[in-house]
């Protein structure tokens, strides 16, 4: 495989893809500042067989697989060659669709030796009209990429790695540097933090925690009011929840967010070298 160095080179591969598709199927769905994260990196590489386009996220010590097709059978051949780079050690996959469609997807990634390792429900809600009137709270701050290292450190503690895909401090940097962090602090610990990206007019919250040592205190609720108010410019709010996190989803609810009916399965391999 090759390094990624320039996205140029990524756009180049998933057209030379696209070309004459028949069923064009694909995981690859990174913003462009995400993938400009991965260039900074150096995490990605990359190539091309059976007229499918790989792409391993080094991810720690995992790796992420992404996929473009042209159709199903190519990506099987790909995904069948005895000598293919992600075989080595261990690597996640997400599928990400309605669950009747992806029932092809899971068999081919099950035959390589893939098993279930989580599920993901998407929800959304219509962002509230603005209001500029509303109460700003002064206990919410917008984080700065000086608050990366403790935010990172603070979410690597609660997350799966594999499901959830930790961000690193770099990442961290980047969204706080883009007004998508938000804090409270409780003296020199934070109380809770918030994290989203802006696309257009969609928002997408990505993190929303609460440290378990200040919970009942309403920071919660603060954090993410303040982040209803940073995105009434924005037409809609979309989110990734464990699909058996049924308290979360409960609380999702509650602030009107509905499932989509799309899943993401994310799927886990263990390589013949790894631990």
């Amino acid at each position: 495989m090759r390094p990624l160095r320039d996205a140029a080179e990524l756009r180049e591969a998933l057209q030379r893809v696209k070309a004459g598709a028949r069923a064009f199927t694909t995981n690859l769905y990174a913003t462009p500042a995400a993938v400009d994260g991965w260039i900074a990196r150096a995490s990605a590489r990359l190539e091309e067989r059976h007229g499918t386009l790989l792409l391993l996220r080094r991810d720690q010590d995992f790796d992420h697989l992404h996929f473009a097709a042209p159709d199903p059978a190519s990506l099987a051949a790909a995904l069948g060659d005895a000598g293919a780079p992600w075989r080595a050690g261990t690597a996640t996959v997400d599928l990400v669709g309605r669950e009747a469609d992806l029932a092809p997807l899971l068999a081919t990634f099950q035959g390589v030796g893939f098993h279930r390792h989580a599920s993901l429900t998407r929800m959304s809600r219509m962002a509230d009209p603005a209001r500029p009137d509303d109460f700003v709270d002064p206990e919410v701050e917008a984080g700065t990429p000086a608050d990366a290292p403790a935010v990172q450190a603070f979410l690597a503690r609660l997350l799966d790695r594999y499901t959830e895909q930790v961000p690193d401090v770099e990442e961290v940097a980047g969204l706080a540097a883009r007004g998508g962090l938000l804090l409270v602090r409780r003296g020199a610990d934070l109380g809770g933090i918030l994290i989203f990206e802006r696309a257009g007019l969609t928002a997408t919250l990505r993190y929303w925690f609460v440290n378990d040592r200040f919970r009942d205190q309403g920071i919660g609720s603060r954090l993410i009011k303040t982040f209803f108010r940073t995105c009434q410019s924005s037409r809609r709010i979309v989110l990734w929840v464990v699909s058996d996190n049924h308290d979360s989803i409960a609380k999702y609810g509650h602030y009107r967010f509905l499932p989509e009916g799309l899943v993401d399965h994310v799927l886990l391999r263990h390589g013949d070298r790894a631990t």
